[in-house]
């Protein structure tokens, strides 16, 4: 079994994923079940009743957090992650997915105890995220930000990107939301970050798969992409039969502040409306 790294996501834009909402849903790799605990030790799940979740995709995280009976509005740009998301959801009477882009949503300031956000939060606009995650929260509410990214770099890697071309392999500037956005805004504090790693076993057509979820060989032509991951297939089965996808998550966890910042007392609040 040959262990591989994947790929980076570009950061720009996030409409691709809609598009391949089902093959998305069945290959992703989830998340560990001792990242939620974290979460909801680091708050005390009796202070958590509502949550807001940010870019729910097909309801991956989503089902960790309504097992533990809490409300959950979940916001998806998406519409066919969003229905899928609704059926894969269905059970639980506690959740409800409305199709908005997070910029576009409106909300009722300091409604939640928790807004949390699964390799999503990096598609919202930089101007937009950390103040208006900040207004949905309560004072004392909590912010968990997490997300996957790949490790290991064996040989079979640069075959297969050696395939599938350097426009694939090119990355545009980071998008991704850092820390120390969080706290140079002002609004959270008492700040805690955890990692997890995982690995998932896919065969020669379930790891094709997943590339196609990636945006970023999307910039290939159609007809060429699917020669490439043709070709993609034949190295797995020569190489075994299957590919150990190796994987990190980071878990950012914050508290709002129980006082404003010094600039929202001067100012009028509506110059922070998203």
């Amino acid at each position: 079994m040959s262990a591989v790294r994947l790929p980076k996501q570009s950061s720009s834009g996030g409409r691709h994923f809609d598009e391949v909402a089902h093959t998305y849903d069945a290959v992703r790799i989830g998340y560990p079940a001792a990242l939620f605990d974290d979460i909801f030790d680091y708050a005390g799940l009796p202070a958590v009743q509502r949550a807001l979740e940010i870019g729910c995709g097909s309801g991956q995280a989503t089902k960790s957090v309504a097992t533990r009976g809490i409300t959950i509005l979940c916001i998806e740009p998406g519409a066919n992650l969003a229905e899928l998301a609704q059926q894969n959801l269905a059970g639980f009477r506690n959740v409800r997915v409305v199709r908005s882009s997070f910029e576009e949503w409106t909300l009722e300031p300091e409604l939640f105890d928790l807004v949390f956000s699964a390799n999503a939060i990096h598609w919202v606009n930089r101007r937009v995220r950390t103040r208006k995650t900040a207004r949905a929260l309560r004072p004392g509410g909590i912010l968990a930000i997490f997300r996957s990214i790949p490790l290991g770099q064996p040989p079979v890697e640069r075959e297969m990107d050696a395939i599938m071309g350097r426009l694939a392999s090119e990355d545009e500037p980071s998008q991704l939301p850092k820390e120390s956005d969080f706290r140079r805004s002002g609004y959270f504090e008492e700040f805690c970050k955890h990692r997890y790693e995982g690995a998932q076993v896919y065969d020669a057509d379930s790891y094709a798969d997943l590339l196609f979820t990636l945006q970023r060989y999307h910039r290939i032509p159609p007809e060429v992409r699917s020669e490439r991951l043709s070709k993609v297939r034949d190295i797995v089965r020569e190489n075994g039969g299957t590919i150990l996808v190796r994987y990190v998550t980071h878990l950012l966890l914050a508290r709002k502040k129980n006082h404003r910042p010094w600039w929202k007392r001067l100012f009028p609040a509506e110059q922070f409306q998203p």
